[in-house]
């Protein structure tokens, strides 16, 4: 009869009835706290994997750009990179090994912020569960700032990943998610907007010259 009457007990808290002595408040909140606990429970492994994909994505583009930067010969080179060349070539600029550092050391920084981001949100994810078990209220468990700066960068570096995702999270339900793919989105146009008028400006800037009529003779 008690184990009966212990998984009776069991099944209402589960169905949001109050326990002894609890207000209808509490059993509402109690009952919150206990199906986001679930959600954070089966999350957890997700996250870590993320973590692991983004560090480890990180190391690759980490080693990429090292070869990048010893074929443009070091950092001091970067001081004399020439834009007016790199304009000139236009789309093909993208293939430009110095183009290709500042790409991939920019994702690989964005790899590393997003792994530190996702670690700490699984132990933000940990604490919380603890909490609710503890029956405690637990903080609310959000993307992490490490994360919001890491796909940022990305976005700002390489911006077809940053316009894919921002849609993607433009879509999503949190709300944090909306407002991180609006300014992924923002960024990702913003910078090719400003590529597409440079590499505009020098093409009509050509045609002029090539049309200039031929100054009269004295």
């Amino acid at each position: 009869m008690t184990h009966v009457h212990g998984a009776a007990s069991t099944n209402a808290a589960a169905a949001g009835v109050a326990l002894p002595g609890e207000t209808s408040e509490k059993t509402r909140l109690r009952v919150f706290d206990e199906h986001l606990a679930e959600k954070l429970i089966k999350a957890r492994p997700a996250i870590i994997v993320l973590a692991i994909i983004s560090v480890v994505a990180g190391l690759i583009l980490t080693f990429a750009a090292g070869r990048l930067l010893a074929q443009i010969g070091g950092f001091a080179a970067l001081k004399d990179i020439d834009l007016i060349a790199l304009r000139a070539k236009r789309f093909g600029m993208i293939w430009d090994p110095q183009v290709l550092f500042v790409i991939s050391g920019g994702l690989s920084l964005a790899g590393y912020l997003c792994g530190l981001g996702e670690l700490m949100r699984f132990i933000a994810s940990c604490r919380a569960i603890a909490a609710v078990k503890a029956g405690e209220i637990p903080n609310v468990v959000g993307l992490a700032a490490l994360t919001h700066v890491g796909l940022l960068v990305g976005a700002l570096v390489l911006p077809p990943l940053g316009i894919v995702l921002g849609i993607v999270f433009k879509v999503a339900e949190p709300t944090d998610l909306k407002e991180l793919g609006g300014q992924m989105l923002y960024i990702s146009f913003l910078v090719v907007a400003i590529v597409l008028g440079a590499i505009l400006w020098d093409a009509m800037a050509e045609m002029a010259g090539r049309h200039k009529p031929l100054s009269s003779v004295r």
